[in-house]
């Protein structure tokens, strides 16, 4: 397995390599024709200079129209140069992504965010299988464009879907957009867009204002443009002009506070509308096949939710609040056509048709960034495989060869394993032999299953449970609580969960470590024997061998699996789960090995020491 999973990542390794080689040979040609641009502007604007100088000498109509030419010349030549270089830093950006991901396939995902913001060391099951925080799950996983986008993603791995058609939408939409390489690296090729506030930003609607409601502002306008009009043709005087512009201008200026406050924000709005722009443009130029991907296309672009006209206005909007820096020209735009207030009006009708549907859309962007994730995830892991779902079966979970997304794909150890309906598999062990590893490769492929993305296995078969571990618990000292008393706390929880689910897969690692052996057995026994009257299957780590004694009950409850070692001069650890109870232990053995060692260096010291003396 380990050749073929090799050869793989290897050819994925290599398009990537690809992409970054073609994107930069064609930036550096567009920075190249980009440098003849420059040339060309130059030349063009000194020729058209030179011939409007001469057209003021000597007025000639063909000098005339040349360097009317040459300015359209130079016009074209900015407008070319300008897309140029926007095509060059995007190509850039894309080679950036590329890039990043050859670092995620060396196992630093260091430019990823890794959700630590979501950890929760009281959640079900996120803090035990390393869900969120620094090289986590969540952290090899997240390529989202937008902070909605990371929490939908954080919700998919922290509440599990519990629907068989959804998962299998969302398996269907990952695969899709896994195999839409170059669109993916073009999407994720852009900022990363924060909240905004845009289903608020629609300016005060309190009240009913009749000049920002009605057709007065166009009157008042046309009737004084008209004065300006019979002024400027001595038709009357301009002094009915002055006294209408001086109204507007003081009408104007009085919306003028609403949007400098607007304004305050308008220019990270106008970043972030830009963005979901690009994000909805792209969207809409795409036909999608999965069911998923089609019902989010609808959302965003049928006649009822125009969302790309939305954020079309919204930045016409911005870039006009953005505008309005220079004060001399503000007062003669408010003295003429009422700019403030007519910008309030048209930010006002915006908010009144659109904001109400803003959170929708941003919603169905953060579901669509969420799953183009993923699809990078199983992209990048094209060895993986997706995950099948049973309905009504009494099998839990199936899987063969299985292993942990962690650890690197070429040296991981894979098993199988086999849990049943009602059913508690106590797994015995020596220390560093795999049991923890287990147990968290177990729930993480479960996780990744329910999530709709391909798990680490040759196979993997699954019934749609709830989830609940008890592997990392932690003493509290500033609410009194000892560490013994956190494991209390937290299998109480277990048993509350057990109670309101229909059905729960439990995960344990060593329960009652914090108090003595004897103790830890009755009480762990009487835990497990309680909790079998339950819905539940669980697996169960321990050291102590008394507990597999279980499996002699005959209820066929519990079944024993042990992950052996071989003790030798170097303890060889194979990480292979098989049926049984481990016969061999390694904390004394590798504690008398230390203490061999150090007593060596003691007596050689203390013999060294004597020869000198003597």
């Amino acid at each position: 397995m380990g050749e073929d999973i090799t050869l793989m990542e290897q050819e994925t390794r290599e398009i990537y390599e690809e992409r970054v080689a073609r994107f930069g040979s064609e930036r550096d040609g567009l920075k190249k024709r980009s440098g003849f641009c420059v040339a060309g502007k130059l030349i063009t604007f000194l020729l058209f200079a030179y011939l409007l100088y001469l057209a003021c000498i000597a007025t000639s109509p063909y000098t005339i129209g040349a360097a009317i030419l040459l300015f359209a010349a130079y016009l074209c030549i900015v407008v070319l140069d300008n897309r140029l270089i926007a095509r060059a830093e995007e190509l850039n950006r894309e080679m950036t992504v590329c890039q990043r991901e050859l670092l995620a396939m060396d196992g630093d995902f260091s430019p990823f965010r890794d959700g630590a913001r979501f950890a929760d060391v009281e959640h079900e099951y996120t803090f035990d299988l390393d869900i969120f925080g620094k090289d986590s799950l969540f952290n090899r996983l997240n390529r989202t464009m937008t902070e909605r986008g990371e929490e939908a993603l954080a919700g998919k791995l922290s509440c599990l879907c519990q629907d068989k058609e959804e998962i299998g939408r969302n398996r269907e939409a990952i695969n899709e957009l896994k195999d839409m390489l170059d669109w993916r690296l073009s999407l994720l090729s852009g900022n990363f867009i924060e909240n905004s506030d845009f289903a608020h930003y629609g300016g005060n609607k309190q009240g009913r204002d009749l000049w920002v409601t009605t057709a007065l502002p166009y009157v008042s306008v046309a009737l004084t443009l008209a004065l300006l009009v019979l002024g400027i043709s001595r038709a009357i005087s301009f002094f009915p002009f002055a006294v209408m512009a001086l109204l507007q201008l003081l009408l104007g200026l009085s919306y003028s506070k609403g949007l400098t406050r607007s304004g305050l924000r308008a220019s990270r709005l106008r970043k972030e509308s830009e963005a979901y722009h690009t994000i909805l443009y792209k969207l809409y130029g795409q036909e999608f096949r999965s069911v998923k991907m089609r019902e989010i296309k609808h959302n965003l672009f049928s006649k009822e939710h125009d969302s790309l006209k939305a954020f079309r206005q919204l930045q016409r909007i911005l870039n006009l609040i953005d505008q309005r820096s220079g004060a001399i020209l503000l007062l003669v735009m408010n003295a003429l056509c009422l700019y403030d207030l007519l910008l309030t009006r048209r930010i006002r009708r915006w908010g009144e048709r659109y904001a109400g549907q803003i959170d929708g859309w941003t919603g169905e962007i953060a579901e669509f960034d969420a799953l183009l994730s993923l699809s990078v995830y199983a992209y990048n892991n094209p060895q993986n495989t997706d995950a099948q779902v049973l309905d009504g079966s009494d099998t839990i979970v199936e899987a063969r060869g299985m292993y942990h997304p962690f650890l690197p794909r070429d040296k991981a150890v894979a098993n199988d394993f086999l849990l049943m309906r009602h059913s508690i598999a106590i797994v015995t062990g020596a220390n560093m032999a795999g049991k923890s590893t287990f147990l968290r490769t177990v729930g993480v492929n479960y996780v990744l299953a329910c999530c709709g993305a391909p798990v680490c296995a040759r196979e993997f078969r699954f019934s749609i449970v709830s989830l609940f571990s008890s592997m990392r618990t932690t003493d509290n000292l500033s609410k009194d609580i000892s560490y013994f008393n956190a494991e209390l706390l937290r299998l109480e929880r277990l048993i509350e969960h057990v109670k309101s689910h229909a059905f729960t897969l439990m995960i344990l690692d060593e329960i009652l470590k914090g108090t003595n052996s004897k103790d830890k057995l009755q009480g762990s026994t009487m835990f497990l024997t309680e909790i079998c009257r339950y819905d539940v299957s669980g697996i169960v780590a321990t050291h102590d061998l008394e507990l597999a004694r279980l499996e002699e009950q005959g209820s066929g409850t519990f079944t024993n699996y042990r992950f052996e070692i071989e003790l030798a001069r170097e303890i060889k650890y194979s990480y292979k789960i098989s049926r049984g109870v481990a016969r061999n232990m390694n904390a004394s053995y590798l504690l008398s090995g230390i203490i061999d060692r150090l007593r060596g260096g003691a007596d050689a010291r203390n013999s060294g020491g004597g020869e000198a003396r003597e």
